[in-house]
């Protein structure tokens, strides 16, 4: 049982378990937060005149830290930490886009884009993500979504967020070089 001011909803992450000492967010009904803000979304924010983009790797309250779209995962380096109003989602904009459902009725469904109509996304989910989320009569591992109820999704950043993963080398040959200085 939950106990007095602990978040009681599902947590959105796609069937991650959530531990009481877990940074990901689960939403209160009567919270100001930001439906987008779950590790691994992709958001838009302005610095200056400049529109630029980043992977959400943490999520405090209605706080998140982003790294740039231009760093390598595991690259923490330039994190911004963003208020949940300067941030949007990130919209997905072409097919093969990686994508996650953060609001409305397929929430918590992740998946990979394969069509436009006007303002639905065809998302074909991953497997066993059809019975996380809400449809009727879930045969078809495509759904339909609003195209303002989801964003891009990285799960190589949320993979690094959880410590599954660090740094991605850029190259094989900077692989073996960072093993060999990783051994002295």
């Amino acid at each position: 049982p939950a106990m007095s001011g602990e978040p009681s909803s599902p947590n959105l992450m796609g069937g991650h378990s959530v531990s009481s000492y877990d940074h990901r967010p689960a939403l209160r009904e009567n919270s100001q937060q930001s439906p987008w803000l779950v590790v691994g979304l992709g958001v838009k924010f302005t610095r200056g005149t400049q529109e630029l983009a980043g992977w959400i790797l943490k999520v405090y309250a209605d706080t998140a830290h982003v790294v740039p779209d231009t760093a390598r995962v595991g690259d923490q380096s330039g994190i911004c930490v963003l208020k949940g109003s300067e941030t949007r989602a990130w919209e997905c904009s072409k097919r093969g886009d990686d994508v996650f459902v953060f609001d409305g009725p397929r929430r918590s469904s992740r998946g990979t884009v394969i069509g436009f109509d006007k303002n639905l996304v065809f998302v074909k989910t991953q497997a066993g993500e059809q019975g996380k989320s809400l449809l009727i009569g879930a045969r078809s591992p495509v759904v339909q979504v609003q195209k303002k109820d989801l964003a891009r999704y990285s799960q190589a950043w949320v993979d690094c967020s959880l410590g599954k993963l660090t740094a991605i080398p850029r190259s094989p040959s900077l692989s073996v070089s960072a093993r060999s200085q990783g051994s002295r």
